[in-house]
């Protein structure tokens, strides 16, 4: 077989040669390594994850090649040694008990050294399967610390579940209340508006009650000069000089609740008053 560049070996190379068992130095002649450590380094560099249990396999291989080697050459001295008995024995024609009990004692032999190739087969046999067995062990110790694991992540996901599942609830009864206090706030405002509005009631004698009023009818002060302008005006003949005092503090009093921005409603006894309240 023509030589490879070590630097063509491949996983594909090492799998081919651990199914023909190949040894170590069968690699060395094929790719042209210097020596094992050259190839065994390698290895590692193809794959380091399976380098050790190949430089096993490849050295396991060589063990066992030698001893086929050495089982070989002590074959072949045992066959020429019985060749040569076989030889004399077709020119002997007097000792064929002697040849017999030879070929039995080959067998023997024979017989032997295959149940110590056996022997031996069975030994890597069973150390391969304990190494096995062994994996096996620890890659089950890793699935249950794996499986812990998950329970434990599977409880606290569950749990975060039910905790989001919660914060959801409390959100919306939140926007429930949230919803309930802007109503009640709409509320209040309407009545803090009602209870601030001033409420004017003109009787028919031009005089007036007042409710939610920081000054009362009373302390209104009568504008002299409005006064003088109404008891000149046109309207004048239809009232009293004292139903114009009131028109005119009537009139001061609503002048006031303007300039201060004060919310206010009037309602007149008699319908023409207003018309009369709105001219003045």
């Amino acid at each position: 077989m023509a030589q490879k560049s070590k630097n063509l070996l491949r996983m594909k190379d090492l799998r081919v040669a651990i199914k023909n068992h190949k040894g170590t130095n069968d690699l060395l002649e094929d790719f042209d390594f210097n020596d094992a450590e050259e190839l065994y380094e390698m290895i590692r560099q193809i794959n380091p994850q399976e380098a050790d249990q190949l430089i096993k396999e490849f050295q396991k291989n060589q063990k066992q090649n030698d001893k086929k080697v050495v089982k070989a050459g002590t074959q072949e001295k045992e066959t020429a040694k019985v060749s040569a008995k076989e030889q004399v024995t077709e020119t002997s024609t007097t000792v064929p008990k002697a040849s017999k009990l030879e070929d039995m004692l080959a067998e023997k032999e024979k017989l032997q050294q295959e149940l110590a190739s056996l022997e031996n087969e069975s030994m890597e046999l069973k150390e391969k399967l304990e190494e096995l067995e062994k994996e096996i062990v620890g890659r089950n110790y890793i699935i249950e610390v794996l499986q812990r694991e998950l329970d434990s992540q599977r409880q606290v996901l569950d749990a975060e579940k039910k905790e989001c599942d919660s914060l959801k609830k409390k959100i919306c009864m939140n926007g429930f209340e949230k919803n309930a206090h802007k109503e009640l706030l709409k509320e209040l405002d309407v009545s803090i508006e009602n209870l601030k509005k001033v409420h004017i009631f003109v009787h028919e004698d031009w005089t007036f009650e007042v409710k939610n009023a920081e000054r009362a009818p009373e302390e209104i002060e009568c504008d002299m000069e409005m006064l003088t302008q109404l008891l000149s005006g046109p309207k004048a003949g239809e009232l009293t000089i004292n139903q114009v005092k009131n028109l005119v503090r009537l009139k001061t009093f609503t002048t006031l609740l303007v300039e201060k921005q004060v919310i206010f409603d009037i309602s007149f006894e008699k319908n023409e008053m207003e018309s009369l309240f709105n001219e003045a």
